[in-house]
């Protein structure tokens, strides 16, 4: 009797793969393994990588770990964890035994991976969601930043600009004495437009519109 995994050949079990070996091709290596005879004229599995391990190669420790002499899996790197390193703890963050990830810097890393970075402006809050540093930083991550131009100095969510600079960034520049404001510039009296450059004469009153 060869089993449901070999024939009889001349009284001689022919096992049906070389993942199967023994006399009557019981000993089954599974589908990482070869069935080799040994010296003794026993049987044993080699298995087909170092990713495999155990009396029938049953131990798989994936992509990213190596069976180690206690048929334990040895992960390849520290972002890696578990019990077959099937736990990625990403770039920012180390592996521990048990499975979870320890982040590389807790204030402004979290998750239960380190897959939320928070960036130079925020802090890891409550349910693993960023809190940025102040308002003039916005976005999931505080990647957002509010920018002044022309110098200004972003203060509680709003821009502080210089004398002749207006506009929610400071973006206009104004001239001929002009003053900024929130929405652009204050002209003196015979110029007009938003960045007061345009000129009405001696004898005319310049309008924000440029008229």
């Amino acid at each position: 009797e060869c089993g449901p995994h070999g024939r009889c050949d001349d009284g001689v079990c022919v096992c049906e793969a070389a993942r199967y070996g023994g006399s009557r091709c019981e000993v089954d290596c599974g589908p990482h393994g070869l069935s080799v005879r040994t010296y003794s004229g026993g049987v044993a599995c080699v298995c087909h990588s170092t990713r495999y391990g155990g009396d029938r190669c049953e131990i798989d420790c994936g992509e990213h770990g190596m069976v180690g002499e206690d048929h334990r899996c040895v992960c390849d790197s520290k972002q890696y964890s578990g019990e077959r390193c099937e736990v990625d703890c990403g770039t920012q963050g180390t592996g521990n035994d048990d499975g979870t990830c320890t982040c590389d810097d807790p204030v402004r890393i979290g998750g239960d991976h380190c897959e939320i970075d928070c960036g130079e402006h925020g802090t890891i809050g409550d349910d693993d969601e960023c809190v940025c540093d102040n308002s003039c930083f916005s976005g999931d991550f505080c990647e957002v930043e509010l920018v002044c131009e022309h110098g200004g100095i972003c203060e509680d969510d709003v821009c502080h600009c210089p004398v002749s600079n207006g506009g929610q960034h400071c973006e206009f520049d104004c001239q001929h004495g002009g003053v900024g404001n929130p929405t652009g510039c204050t002209c003196t009296q015979h110029y007009g437009g938003q960045s007061c450059d345009v000129s009405c004469g001696p004898h005319g009153t310049g309008n924000e519109d440029g008229t």
